[in-house]
């Protein structure tokens, strides 16, 4: 099959487009539920694509759901993608590329682990576990492993970092798609070196999740939730000055220009 008998896929104006948030946002809610199920599908989320995503794609490719680029079908194997003027990875190097990711993962979530198992404070947590998050989501984006799809994926294996922790967000739902400015102008900072910008910006949105649990605690009134989460577990709210202090833990990896 050539590249020009392949369809484009666009779905946002598809009658089934509301199954995709609810799919991903079942699963999140499962993430912060501890249910083992659920828990490592940021290591590998193409089964999750799939099911978010199958009732979207073009009749008769069914396959763009749930399958990397790269993958031995006709409209995958050999399929590039654009992201503005930024080409995702080679699809015959997506799956490795892709593997990477997981392992980097495992590695930050071991670490948490043991931060928490040496009795660490809740604060540093939060703060290494945004780290660890902003870090495999922007390489996601770089990637761009699926056909489309990708900034919903990219943003389920942040929240699901985050949500193994027991840290919910404010205003950064895996769906719709964040407020954008700044979202956008936020992963190419991260990707230019300046991974504050996201980070601080993730942090605030905790801040202001512990601020609406406290708030509902007391009977004040909040402001409304964006992605339908509250606080961060224990309730404390990280020292805001705390996330300038750049620890050692996350593994340094070399983001892509």
């Amino acid at each position: 099959m050539s590249s020009g008998d392949c369809p484009p896929w666009e779905y946002a104006n598809h009658p089934g487009r509301i199954q995709v948030g609810s799919e991903l946002r079942q699963t999140l809610k499962a993430i912060h539920q501890n249910d083992p199920s659920a828990r490592d599908l940021c290591l590998d989320t193409r089964s999750l694509h799939g099911r978010a995503f199958r009732a979207v794609t073009p009749p008769g490719f069914g396959y763009y759901a749930g399958n990397y680029r790269g993958a031995k079908f006709p409209c995958l194997e050999t399929r590039p993608v654009y992201i503005g003027s930024h080409e995702g990875a080679p699809a015959e190097n997506v799956e490795a590329r892709m593997n990477q990711v997981a392992q980097i993962l495992r590695e930050g979530l071991k670490a948490l682990d043991d931060l928490i198992a040496g009795g660490a404070d809740r604060n540093v947590v939060i703060i290494e576990a945004i780290r660890v998050a902003c870090n495999a989501f922007v390489i996601s984006q770089i990637i761009h492993p699926y056909l489309n799809g990708n900034g919903h994926m990219g943003r389920f294996i942040a929240l699901s970092v985050l949500g193994r922790y027991g840290i919910r967000l404010r205003d950064w739902p895996v769906d719709p798609r964040p407020a954008d400015p700044p979202y956008t102008a936020m992963i190419a900072e991260y990707r230019a070196g300046k991974r504050h910008v996201l980070e601080e910006h993730l942090l605030k949105l905790v801040f202001e999740s512990s601020r609406a649990a406290a708030s509902k605690a007391t009977g004040a009134p909040a402001a409304p939730k964006g992605d339908g989460t509250a606080a961060p577990a224990g309730g404390a709210e990280p020292e805001k000055d705390a996330v300038m202090a750049r620890s050692e833990l996350t593994p340094s990896v070399q983001v892509e220009k």
